[in-house]
Order: C-alpha cells, then structure tokens, then sequence
C-alpha cells in the first residue's frame, strides 16, 4: 500500500455513521457496508449529523464503488475555489470497503446545487473538457433532484445537466413554491415587440402575467429579466405569484417576463443605454397601453438575477421616476464600465450612487455566501460587491431590503429568496 493509502487507512471519519462502518469492518462483521449503504437509501445522501456547533451540521457525501472508481469530486465551491483544484472537495476511499466519502462542516441553514465528478480527467484543456462534462452527474443517493425528474428540462440521457440539491434541516420549509389546490392561477399571454433601439433579438418576446379575479385597478408591475428560462422555466414565479396574492401577502400585479435574447443578454444588461431606452420608452408604454392601467414608479419593480440585478439596478440609477424598486438576486455588481474612463476598476455602479442624488428607489438586494470567489470577478467578488453596494446604498438614505443565505449563484439560491423578495417590493403597504 502506497503512504497515501497508508494514511487513508488509519484515518478515522468525522462522520460517526462512518467510523461505525470502519470499526465494523476492522471487527470482521461482513455485513456492516450493506447494512451502511440499506441505510443510504433511505435517507439519502449527503449523509447529515450533528456538529459541535449547534449553528452548524456535518454533511457527508458518500459514493459506492462498483469497480473501477478512481476519484470522486463534489462539483460544488463549498470551500470558495475550483472543486477539480481543491483536495478538500475530493471524496476518499473508506479501508476496506466499496464506500467513498467526504465530510464537511456547513451553515445549518445551507442550501446549494451540486454533481459529483466521476473519474474526471485531471486537466481540462482541450478535448478534457468533454470527458470533464460527461464525467458529471447528479448524486444518484440524492433525494432532491435538480431539476424534478417531473420537470420538462431533466433530460436522463444528459446527466451532466442535471444536479443534486444538499439542503440542510436549518432551511426553512418554502410553501410558496407549490401549487395549491383551491389557489385561483393568474393568466399569462405570449407577445412580441418590435424595437426601435434593441441591436439584437429583435424583435422581442415577453410573457404577461396577471393575477387572477377582478381587473385590473392600480396594480404592481413587475418586470422580470430572464424570461422564458430562469424565472420561468427554473423558479416557478407565477405560482409563487398566485400563492402570495391569494394569501394577500402582495397586491394585484402584472408581470412582464423580458426574454433574455440569448446572446443578446451580455450586451443589454451592462450598463446599456439603448436597453433602458427600450424599457423605459417602449416596453411600459407597450403594457400599459394592452392592458390599460398606468404604472406608478412607486408600484414599478425591475428584478432579475445576475446581470439582470445589475441592468435593473443601472435602470433605476438613470430613469428613478420610472422604476422605483429593484429586485436583485445575485447582481452582477463586481464588473467594470469599458464605456467608462475608469473602465480598469471594479465596482463601477456603487460609484455612481455613491456620487449621484439620492432618489426615491427601494432596493431588495440578496446573495449567496458561496458567492465569493474572485475569478471573472474583475478582481472582486460578487459576495464584496454586493455588500459594498449595500453600504454604499443605505450611506446615501436608500431603503434596502439585505439578504444573504449559505447558497451558490445558481436558481435553487433564487427560488429560495424570492417569495420574500417578492413580498418585500410588491407587499402590501
């Protein structure tokens, strides 16, 4: 046995289930692994246990060897880097038994996506990153896939697009998320609108939703980036929407779902003018006029994930007296302007409400804890920025609405904040 496996042997597991095994096996009771792995299937993996620190829990992932298994990766950044590059992210054969683990403390409250890498090769380069994609797939003792096996977007035949949630007993239980027998659903309708300042996909598609019963009087507007995929597809918004009017936690709204034009989306949504002008000059007057009401900046709410925090908070900077709030999950705050002087500097936006007027917007503002890793991030991070434009925001009088939770930039963090965020912008006064 190499030094390595060597050590590896003598290495007694955090988890206590695993010692057991370990203590089982070196005891000569043959049928400790089966019994070990009997108990896997019924409460899923990561296997959770009690931590010193009642705030936190140890996770232990496991996978079962049938033959040939040379490495085991947890493709998730629980430790802020690169899980290929990181050893602490690599599961280790237990002595004497088919069952690979690894072990790691986290937030009771966690909650993130995450696919085991199988036998990945060890560079990326070239034809590596095929062989790295099919090496990907959800954690077959998983309990929670993502996305539902029921959902339209699971495809079995790619497993590397489909992943695991690890959800922790602290995470609250989301019933907003579920339809709900006896809950009246809004209609939603499919339109297309033709641009006098969009450079690419035009003309654009947009869904409309409106809450279901009486017509409209005065209602919220909403307006969602990403449609037709994140907030459509991944995160169920119109439930969540029905759910929330129907428990008059939200008053009566429309929303507009704003297709992200594919390759178009990197382009509008940083620090576009012409894509403000599209908002502000033609899509509210294009909603508005179809369904006769009028918006109220007050009652208007730009939101979106990513870039699409970033676009509705650098609407709300330049056109206040059209979008009074903004709903960011994970906006995209670190990046620079290149149209700028400054272009080399990070965290462009803060900058400007730093120097601007204050004017009367509110700000829901969430992110992710596992959001802090540097690269891409135009030397910063999104977990910094945001918190830096949240100080920036409330020096400057701003109402904000701050959240963080342990969870990745990726829609089952979103799903999760976003019936709060919701009822933080479009609540009842």
């Amino acid at each position: 046995m190499t030094a390595v496996g060597l050590q590896q042997a003598a290495e007694i597991p955090e988890s206590a289930r695993l010692a057991a095994v370990q203590r089982d096996v070196a005891a000569g009771r043959p049928f400790a692994q089966d019994d070990f792995w009997r108990l896997v299937e019924q409460i899923g993996s990561p296997i959770i246990e009690k931590a010193a620190d009642d705030a936190e829990v140890l996770a232990t992932f496991v996978w079962k060897d049938t033959g040939g298994t040379q490495s085991v990766i947890v493709n998730a950044r629980v430790n802020s880097v690169d899980p290929i590059s990181d050893s602490r992210s690599h599961l280790r054969p237990l002595s004497r038994t088919n069952i690979w683990y690894l072990s790691h403390k986290f937030p009771a409250n966690a909650e993130f996506l995450y696919q085991l890498l199988v036998n990945p090769p060890e560079t990326l380069g070239g034809s590596a990153g095929a062989a790295s994609q099919r090496s990907a797939r959800p954690d077959p003792l998983n309990r929670d896939p993502y996305p539902d096996k029921s959902d339209l977007l699971f495809d079995p035949t790619q497993p590397w697009r489909n992943g695991s949630v690890a959800r922790m007993p602290g995470v609250p239980d989301n019933p907003w998320l579920m339809k709900n027998r006896g809950v009246p659903s809004g209609v939603v309708h499919e339109g297309s609108l033709k641009s006098a300042f969009l450079k690419m996909a035009n003309p654009r598609t947009v869904w409309v939703y409106t809450s279901p019963g009486a017509p409209l009087r005065n209602p919220n507007l909403l307006i969602v980036f990403d449609g037709g995929t994140t907030y459509q597809s991944r995160i169920p918004t119109t439930t969540i929407l029905d759910n929330l009017y129907a428990a008059k936690k939200i008053e009566q709204t429309v929303a507009l779902f704003v297709d992200n034009g594919g390759e178009a989306r990197a382009f509008d949504m940083t620090f576009n003018d012409a894509f403000v002008t599209f908002l502000a000059n033609e899509l509210l007057s294009w909603v508005q006029r179809e369904y006769t009401f009028k918006a109220e900046a007050s009652r208007t709410v730009i939101a979106g994930d990513s870039l699409g925090g970033l676009i509705g908070a650098y609407a709300a900077l330049r056109r206040p007296d059209l979008f009074g709030k903004v709903l960011s999950q994970s906006g995209a705050f670190q990046f620079n302007n290149q149209n700028d002087v400054d272009r080399n500097e990070p965290e462009w936006l803060a900058r400007q409400f730093a120097t601007a007027p204050k004017a009367s917007v509110f700000f829901h503002l969430d992110v992710g804890l596992m959001e802090d890793r540097t690269e891409g991030n135009s030397g910063t991070t999104l977990l910094a920025s945001n918190r830096h434009l949240r100080d920036v925001l409330n020096a400057k009088g701003y109402g904000v609405h701050y959240v963080e939770v342990y969870a990745d930039h990726d829609p089952v963090h979103w799903r999760r904040t976003l019936p709060d965020a919701l009822m933080a912008t479009l609540g009842r006064d």
